[in-house]
């Protein structure tokens, strides 16, 4: 039987091994650090006696490959998916405002819940629509040399309708701004969203920490198919020998595949490659964007509902979890050198902007989690760059949320690189 070997325990990783196993072939999964998941994890806070997450993440429910990597693995119960779209967004002194799909068929289920958006003027409202529209019927424009921003001005929105409706879509699929990101993949990752069909519109978040939504599962998986799983066993070379792949870890181990997967970052890939397999990965250039999350724990919470997006904020997200409620800032640049007291100083001071009744009294224990190089940037460059990666060089394989997945750094982009990856050893073994 054929050697394989997969190198990375994130989610492409899993994804890759899953796969794998459930085409009845046996892996065995190299990890580095004592955990799965990559940067989608969740680890018990002995402080608070609370398990969070590393990052809150958002789903949707055009995540076709991450929902079937969930029924694979028997997770899809740890998710909770809305009936249909509903956003409640709040806008200062919480002006409560919300984007919801109406109990009506597709699309104008969409075209009624955009009309009553009311962040937006009437005349906002109908520019919007009209650009859905034309996405939806005669989407032919070239837009490889366009940022989302201008991209949005060709069409005629205004600059409160990008600030305070395309712009926080923008940070929030893309982790990166209206006037660095690509309109060809924004304009892509809308369509599959709101113009690919009614099921696929919804929201969709964890009921549980994210180790168990996806780490626990898979390796419960994985383990119980004959195949195997290494934590703690950092890759620090990987070479050929004639049809072999030779894999070197820090321990001393060393293991001869006959095919090898890869999922790290390509900065962590570039490391452990020899020489002769970097190929054109060497002149890649990748710029990354940081997430940050800041967990409360509060002595009254009073948010009602599961998640809220805010209108015209330095934060886009709040996550209601009934005894702590998570703040999401993507894109964000601006907070990576503060300290934890000053990020702190102005959560609360933007709270407050949003909920007068927010006070620096409520909170009880925070957790503030910097997660620097979070996702790729998916600029104009990127675009040009991710289209020369090559998914596979003989019997060595990329995966990663990175390559050249036609979407963003997403959890369904890593989830489907691992696929992608899995499938085309397959198509070789």
């Amino acid at each position: 039987m054929k050697k394989i070997v997969v190198i990375g325990g994130g989610l492409s990783g899993l994804s890759s091994a899953v796969h794998l196993v459930n085409n009845n072939f046996k892996v065995i999964l190299i990890e580095g650090s004592p955990k799965l998941g990559g940067r989608a994890y969740s680890y018990f806070d002995p402080k608070t006696l609370t398990e969070i997450d590393n990052g809150q993440h958002i789903m949707m429910s055009c995540y076709h490959d991450t929902l079937e990597l969930l029924n694979i693995i028997d997770a899809q119960n740890e998710i909770k998916i809305q009936k249909q779209l509903k956003v409640n967004f709040v806008g200062i002194g919480n002006q409560q405002f919300s984007l919801a799909a109406k109990n009506i068929f597709y699309p104008l289920d969409l075209l009624l819940g955009f009309l009553s958006f009311k962040v937006l003027s009437i005349r906002e409202r109908l520019k919007v629509i009209d650009l859905f529209l034309d996405l939806m019927c005669c989407f032919e424009e070239d837009l490889e040399d366009l940022t989302v921003e201008e991209w949005l001005r060709n069409k005629n929105q205004s600059q409160k309708a990008i600030k305070n409706f395309w712009g926080i879509l923008c940070v929030g699929i893309m982790n990166t701004k209206v006037g660095t990101a690509s309109a060809e993949l924004f304009a892509f990752v809308i369509k599959e969203i709101f113009l690919s069909g009614k099921k696929n519109t919804r929201i969709i978040v964890p009921r549980s920490g994210l180790s168990k939504v996806f780490a626990e599962k898979a390796e419960k998986f994985i383990i119980e198919n004959s195949s195997e799983i290494l934590k703690s066993e950092r890759v620090i070379n990987i070479s050929r020998n004639d049809d072999s792949l030779i894999i070197t870890t820090q321990s001393g181990m060393i293991i001869n595949a006959d095919f090898v997967i890869t999922s790290v970052p390509h900065f962590a890939l570039i490391k452990i490659l020899d020489n002769a397999l970097k190929g054109n990965l060497v002149d890649i250039r990748l710029e990354y964007s940081p997430i940050l999350s800041v967990h409360l724990w509060l002595k009254n919470n009073f948010f009602n509902e599961d998640f809220y997006g805010l209108i015209d904020s330095k934060i886009q997200w709040i996550f209601n979890h009934d005894g702590f409620i998570t703040i999401v800032i993507s894109a964000a640049d601006e907070f990576v050198s503060k300290s934890e007291k000053e990020i702190l100083c102005e959560i609360i001071y933007e709270l407050n902007k949003f909920f007068p009744m927010f006070s620096e009294d409520l909170v009880l224990n925070f957790r503030v989690i910097k997660e620097k190089r979070a996702t790729f940037v998916p600029n104009i460059s990127a675009l040009v760059t991710r289209k020369r990666i090559s998914r596979n060089m003989q019997n060595l394989f990329i995966a990663g949320d990175w390559t050249n997945t036609g979407l963003p750094g997403t959890i369904e982009g890593a989830v489907k690189s691992g696929k992608l990856a899995a499938f085309d050893l397959i198509a070789q073994a």
